[in-house]
């Protein structure tokens, strides 16, 4: 009854964003109204904000992100230093934390950025960042079916912004809405044009955090080519990279300094999985849980165990009579497991959007009508997950609930609990999935 429900509303409002709508003039004015009006409030916010790099940053935490993991990266790379060394990039630069362990490709992707003023590259980054949420959410209405009309694109675009995931990727300068973007492109472009999602998967990989599980996936889907090129594609991008700073500080150091960038990025209270309320990945879930770090050889367990559950799952939907409805269902598969089975942050959810919307938009078609209760548990999760503002620090703090107390520990892990259990979803509607029974000799 509740998944009619929500089909029902839902398919009001796609007939009145429509185009041959009555109302479509009055319904394209309200949502640019909206999107504009909602960009403008966060885009002040960010400014009144803004870390000031070597100044007195109390209260000031915008962008924050974008000064350690970008900005200050491109900075060292373009002057001739190694911004994978902790020490030296802590000392150098005026910044919080270390970069993390990003493929040495992001210095070349973000280079631009890194040209001008830290004021200025922040602006030019949070206008990029809008304007890249707008395609962002046309991007998932193809994908879903429904045409990206001009108001349907800003609506969505309005919703990730609305959203934790969005709110954190826009005010902390974050490049979550790229990885997203290259996921979705190449899962959907595998089947159909193995050349572009080569490309966008080389573009994925830039966080290993993204596009490790994703290359583990592709191989499990069997899309060989995609894989392969697309990792080659990356390897040789940042390959290009790390020559450029292997000719200024060294073979020997420039490889010490990017193995200890993961032990130095989780020493982070942000990031540490005991301590950090925000990790939404299982290992930061089972930290939090047990008070103490699981280690890397329970990390490695756990990310087997989950990518092999997960490409169980993708192997049994990837098959030659793939439909619509299969390949979304693989991408929500795939967001799920990618976002459990390694390191994750909150803004990193924003890869649930498109799972959203596709099960909303198909509701009444396979395998949702098979599996209804399913389905609409799926849809409660994945709300929670977008919004689910309580498990921050910032709420955490205003209640007055301490670190490590029993209410810490409860509402800092809600959100990994609820990924799981989505992911447990996802498992057994693919497994009952009718697309793979179908292609079973007869």
């Amino acid at each position: 009854m509740m998944g009619r429900m929500m089909h029902r509303h839902l398919g009001t409002v796609v007939d009145l964003l429509s185009p041959a709508s009555p109302r479509r003039t009055e319904v394209t004015a309200l949502a640019v109204a909206l999107y504009v009006g909602l960009s403008a409030f966060l885009f002040f916010r960010t400014m009144d904000r803004l870390v000031i790099p070597g100044g007195d940053n109390t209260g000031r935490w915008a962008y924050a992100a974008y000064r350690d993991a970008t900005y200050y990266p491109v900075r060292a790379f373009l002057e001739g230093k190694n911004p994978y060394d902790p020490k030296e990039y802590l000392v150098s630069y005026p910044v919080g934390d270390v970069l993390p362990p990003y493929l040495p490709m992001t210095l070349l992707i973000h280079l631009p950025f890194g040209l001008v003023s830290f004021k200025a590259s922040a602006i030019l980054y949070l206008l990029f960042t809008l304007a890249l949420t707008l395609v962002l959410a046309g991007l998932c209405l193809r994908m879903a079916g429904v045409g990206p009309t001009a108001a349907r694109v800003l609506l969505l675009g309005t919703f990730i912004l609305l959203t934790r995931p969005g709110q954190n990727n826009l005010l902390l300068g974050e490049c979550t809405v790229v990885s997203v973007m290259a996921t979705y492109a190449t899962l959907f472009l595998a089947r159909q044009a193995p050349k572009a999602a080569s490309v966008a998967f080389a573009f994925a990989c830039f966080k290993p955090t993204f596009g490790a599980p994703l290359g583990v996936l592709l191989l499990a889907r069997r899309d060989w080519k995609v894989a392969i090129f697309g990792g080659l594609i990356a390897a040789l991008l940042s390959a290009a990279a790390a020559g450029v700073i292997v000719l200024n500080v060294g073979l020997g150091p420039f490889v010490a300094s990017a193995l200890s960038a993961y032990d130095a990025s989780e020493d982070h209270p942000d990031s540490h999985p005991v301590s950090s309320p925000s990790r939404i990945d299982a290992k930061g879930l089972i930290g939090r849980l047990l008070g103490e770090d699981p280690g890397v050889g329970s990390e490695l367990l756990l990310a087997a165990i989950l990518l092999g559950l997960g490409g169980w799952g993708a192997r049994l939907l990837a098959v030659p009579s793939e439909t619509d409805e299969s390949r979304s269902l693989a991408v929500t598969l795939t967001s799920l497991v990618i976002l459990t089975s390694i390191f994750h942050q909150p803004y990193d959810l924003i890869l649930l959007v498109f799972p959203l919307l596709s099960i909303l938009e198909g509701w009444k078609r396979l395998p949702w009508s098979e599996h209804p209760f399913s389905g609409v548990v799926l849809v409660l999760l994945l709300f929670f997950l977008l919004f689910n503002y309580l498990g921050s620090a910032t709420a955490l703090a205003r209640l007055g609930i301490h670190p490590r107390e029993p209410a810490w520990v409860l509402l800092s892990s809600a959100g990994g609990v609820a990924l799981l259990a989505a992911l447990g979803l996802a498992l057994r509607v693919s497994c009952a999935c009718p697309v793979h029974r179908r292609d079973q000799p007869s």
